[in-house]
């Protein structure tokens, strides 16, 4: 294109997601840029009607040279277990890091969206690139590598099911912070169950007085499936059973935490591409952005999609984001 004197103008700014269009009037090209990215720019721009060359611009702008990519800029939330890894492995799916990679580099905003604890799934965030993330249940959220919100389950109702449980002969572990750490009474949910499928430090305290616990981020009842009924008081928190010995508590909230990330971020939400593949994705399928199902996402999931592709092993991540112009 060479060297080109063009007037660049202000189209439009768009407040909510800090971006600005700019027109080249010689060449017809409009432009995205994100502001917080391109600070010096933007400086420079203001009140400026001439630029030099206007290829140097474009090149910063779309970071791979590729005019306009910046005006489909999007915000992608991926699951993690059945979405990037593979669940035979545990490992992320190659194609699929080749993606996140692409994507990043193409502009996009890319973080990932679990319900795993801050503490478990930071490294896992960290090893793959990324620096943000959707996290515990939704009630997490670490924005350039920085976790600014932890939300505890609500205290008064979690203490009541605990000591409902309690009351009926059943252990109770409780996450008291964001830590492998659990505290407990005594071996009574060990005893019943034996230990929790992940590394756990079991903090045994024989004094532990529930009323006095000024906050709660997660608890483990070892009440048996077919004996659930008997905790009347369940279903007043989110709760699951990821495995069949105990149940679960944990804040429960992945779509209120993509809207409040995008909040934070200051995107919009037209805007937002979901990657899931199991029922518990089913809260971030939106209609009003758009919901990918992988391959080997359960049937529920792919009903409620706003696309399907291939499993995620047979490369589903990265063929979509190829398909789609993404990347």
């Amino acid at each position: 294109m060479g060297i080109l004197r063009c007037i660049i103008f202000l189209e439009r700014i768009r407040l909510q997601s800090h971006t600005q269009e700019i027109t080249c009037q010689e060449s017809g090209l409009a432009l995205n840029y994100e502001i917080r990215d391109m600070e010096e720019y933007i400086s420079c721009l203001n009140g400026q009607t001439n630029l030099e060359n206007i290829q140097d611009v474009m090149d910063v702008l779309t970071r791979d040279k590729k005019v306009g990519r910046y005006m489909n800029k999007k915000y992608f939330f991926f699951d993690i277990d059945g979405t990037l890894t593979d669940r035979a492995t545990g490992k992320i799916v190659p194609s699929a890091q080749v993606a996140l990679n692409k994507l990043q580099e193409a502009g996009h905003f890319v973080a990932i969206a679990t319900g795993r604890a801050h503490y478990k799934a930071r490294n896992f965030m960290e090893s793959v690139g990324l620096h943000d993330m959707v996290c515990c249940g939704g009630g997490g959220l670490v924005i350039n590598d920085e976790l600014i919100q932890n939300i505890p389950l609500d205290l008064n109702k979690s203490k009541a099911i605990a000591k409902q449980a309690l009351s009926l002969g059943y252990g109770v572990l409780f996450a008291l912070d964001d830590s492998i750490k659990v505290y407990t009474q005594d071996h009574t949910f060990q005893n019943q169950v034996g230990d929790r499928k992940e590394p756990t430090e079991y903090i045994y305290d024989e004094n532990l007085d529930v009323d006095a616990l000024d906050v709660i981020y997660k608890m483990y009842i070892s009440i048996p499936k077919e004996k659930e009924s008997e905790l009347t008081l369940k279903d007043t928190l989110g709760n699951m059973r990821f495995v069949p010995d105990y149940l679960m508590f944990q804040y429960d909230a992945k779509h209120q935490g993509i809207l409040d990330m995008m909040q934070h971020v200051g995107g919009d939400l037209k805007d937002v591409v979901v990657f899931g593949d199991d029922t518990n994705d089913m809260v971030m399928f939106d209609p009003q952005w758009t919901s990918v199902a992988m391959g080997n996402a359960c049937q529920e999931l792919k009903n409620i999609a706003t696309l399907v592709t291939d499993a995620n092993v047979d490369d589903g991540i990265y063929n979509i984001c190829k398909k789609m112009e993404w990347i």
